[in-house]
């Protein structure tokens, strides 16, 4: 197995945050820097993904703890979305201008599809895409793998022949918080209807102790008979082994493929009262889903 632990973490920029700030031109996200572990599915981290000054902006507006609904249901879990505090949320979001910029940034097909591209590139096909989109990506990435000598003429004539399900998608945009004391999301697979979810570390440098955890596990059943688990099954946490830990840090996106068995948590943390980890979280998935 691929681990990402084994990989040097991505250097940090030294250029201008102007210069940076260009060569993203109007887009606030970034996934130049995917890294991902293949088995026993495909779970990723992209780091950085904002730029320095934006991902400090959006930390400061941040929405505060009062706003968020509990779920406990989840494990321990707060949430503020298009679902929970519906109306409270698209206030928070229209009145911070990188926030109301972010949210239609992910809410354009354009998103889904630059995801959706980036996975391709890295070996990782879910069989969708974006209505509207040309088949020209599609064709090119194969191309230039032929002509690399990386595919013979066989597999390149199936590709074309087997391109992506063109369906329509939806991206759901919802800010989570977990208590460091305690805090945890039980072990799950996610819904059926959802293909990739987009976890966007939100605390400043050096606000979160690795020591409190916080990471996102990806597990395997101990009984292989809970190993297909579609329907998003939730499980306990000593119904599972830790395979990888993919950790907390900031401004940072762990990235995983919705499958029979993505199985994954973020396990009870041990931090002190009063200390928050915060995320953003977007989901890719069928249209049509409320």
């Amino acid at each position: 197995m691929n681990s990402l632990t084994d990989n040097p973490q991505p250097a940090v920029s030294t250029d201008p945050p102007s210069s940076r700030s260009q060569e993203r031109g109007d887009r606030l996200i970034s996934f130049v820097d995917a890294r991902f572990t293949y088995e026993p599915f495909p779970m990723g981290v992209v780091s950085p993904v904002f730029a320095h000054e934006v991902y400090e902006a959006l930390v400061e507006d941040f929405p505060p703890l009062e706003d968020f609904v509990f779920k406990p249901h989840l494990g321990n879990k707060y949430s503020l979305s298009e679902v929970n505090n519906a109306s409270l949320f698209h206030r928070r979001v229209k009145s911070h201008e990188l926030w109301r910029r972010l949210f239609a940034e992910v809410k354009s097909p354009d998103f889904a599809s630059s995801v959706l591209d980036m996975l391709r590139d890295n070996d990782i096909d879910v069989g969708v895409q974006q209505p509207g989109r040309g088949r020209i990506k599609h064709g090119r990435h194969f191309l230039g793998r032929a002509r690399r000598r990386e595919i013979g003429a066989g597999e390149f004539a199936r590709s074309i022949a087997h391109r992506p399900r063109k369906i329509g998608l939806n991206t759901r945009f919802e800010f989570s918080m977990l208590p460091a004391d305690g805090g945890n999301i039980k072990p799950h697979t996610d819904a059926p209807q959802k293909f990739v979810t987009l976890i966007f570390s939100m605390v400043k440098p050096r606000e979160w102790d690795s020591r409190y955890g916080g990471g996102t596990d990806m597990l395997r059943p101990h009984d292989a008979r809970k190993s297909f688990n579609w329907r998003n099954d939730q499980l306990e946490f000593d119904e599972v082994e830790v395979l990888e830990t993919f950790p907390f840090q900031p401004n940072q996106c762990v990235i995983f493929v919705k499958t029979f068995n993505s199985l994954h948590s973020v396990p009870p943390m041990t931090g002190p009262p009063g200390v928050l980890r915060r995320t953003l979280t977007i989901n890719i998935e069928r249209a049509g889903v409320v």
